[in-house]
């Protein structure tokens, strides 16, 4: 048993060094910044997550919206936190995505039914990388991923959660100056 375990992280381990030194790791600098639509890189991220279910509803109409960001590296955080519900939710469950304009920033909650979180793990454990809680698969890496690229373009994440009942991520990001009317 011992040496399966240690075969089984020596695996793990090398899948995420190979993962983190890839073409398709994320660097963590702000990269090219440019004029991104919201909308867009919500609508990237939901057909990077459509072979899961189940599949997030949009709330209303997005608004347009537009940040300062690196296309790639905010499409890739939003996919990312959309996966993570995915996996928390059962497939008959139900994700919900809602952006609003408030002053100049942009507010996004993603909302699932899934299994949800206690607050010790969402204070200690959330945003900690290479602390998984998915048994062979998790590296531990995407939380940590998507609160750094956030906060690199000013943005921050809240987040509320009950155990049995789901979670709410809310995306805060500054609203692009020529976006602030």
């Amino acid at each position: 048993d011992a040496m399966e375990t240690i075969a089984h992280s020596v695996k793990k381990m090398n899948r995420m060094v190979l993962k983190l030194g890839s073409k398709s790791a994320i660097d963590l600098d702000k990269g090219e910044l440019g004029r991104v639509s919201l909308a867009e890189v919500i609508d990237e991220s939901l057909t990077r997550c459509s072979q899961k279910k189940p599949s997030p509803q949009i709330i209303g109409q997005i608004e347009s919206a537009f940040v300062a960001a690196d296309f790639e590296k905010l499409t890739m955080a939003f996919t990312h936190l959309l996966s993570n519900a995915q996996e928390a939710t059962p497939d008959d469950g139900q994700i919900t995505i809602e952006v609003t304009k408030h002053d100049a920033e942009v507010v996004c909650t993603v909302a699932d039914n899934g299994e949800g979180m206690d607050q010790d793990f969402i204070d200690q454990r959330l945003f900690k990388p290479f602390d998984s809680t998915k048994k062979t698969l998790g590296m531990g890496i995407g939380a940590y991923q998507y609160q750094q690229i956030l906060s690199k373009i000013g943005g921050r994440i809240l987040v509320t959660s009950q155990l049995g009942e789901g979670s709410c991520f809310t995306v805060v990001l500054p609203l692009d100056a020529a976006s602030i009317i």
